[in-house]
């Protein structure tokens, strides 16, 4: 799929210091895809654990909507924890 990056994610991407590759790995690769639960009929989640972190990609047909990590895995990777 050919991902278009929102100002908003890639602002986030930066700020946060998400490494590119990981991103990438995130849509390629992902751990799990989710519904948002905020918009689950439009919206899916992309998942992937990175350094006991979860890199959470929000994406909206294919824009990339926002992308952060959390140390909250239990809370949002329904498969459990690893």
């Amino acid at each position: 799929m050919n991902w278009i990056f929102s100002d908003h994610a890639t602002n986030q991407i930066i700020e946060r210091c998400i490494p590119f590759t990981i991103l990438l790995e995130a849509l390629k690769l992902p751990d799990e895809i989710v519904d948002d639960s905020n918009n689950p009929q439009t919206r899916k989640v992309y998942h992937k654990i990175y350094e006991n972190k979860l890199i959470r990609v929000i994406t909206e047909d294919n824009l990339i909507v926002t992308v952060y990590s959390t140390s909250k895995i239990n809370k949002y990777y329904k498969r459990g924890t690893q």
